[in-house]
């Protein structure tokens, strides 16, 4: 469902990103923009080495519904609840999971036991 809203999202984005460009050569697109306001017309002054930014915003969308679609995985908040995730941030120290932010003593001292135990014989032989 969230990557669903994500790629709805995007592809909004993406159909907005094309219209911008459009929007130079069909005259209604243009005029369709006035009606939310100034900013399409000051956006076409915009480039970024001599490209217009609203080919750049294509790109960007483009890219965020590939990686959606691709790499769902990634972008996917079940995995995590799937390892026991539970909160952000969540911290994994040598296999002890944190949810949450810890106070920095309870955080100092997770950190200095596990480097405790790596630098142990015992340690080495696992």
């Amino acid at each position: 469902m969230q990557n669903t809203f994500l790629a709805f999202l995007a592809a909004g984005g993406l159909l907005v990103s094309i219209l911008s460009i459009l929007e130079k050569y069909v005259k209604w697109i243009l005029s369709f923009c006035d009606i939310f306001g100034k900013g399409c017309r000051k956006a076409l002054k915009f480039h970024l080495f001599g490209i217009p930014v609203s080919w750049y915003g294509a790109a960007y969308y483009l890219f965020l519904i590939i990686l959606i679609s691709v790499m769902e995985p990634w972008v996917n908040i079940k995995n995590g609840k799937e390892m026991g995730i539970s909160a952000i941030p969540t911290f994994i120290i040598n296999g002890q999971m944190i949810s949450g932010v810890p106070s920095p003593e309870k955080f100092e001292k997770l950190i200095e036991k596990a480097l405790r135990k790596a630098s142990s014989p015992a340690a080495a032989d696992n």
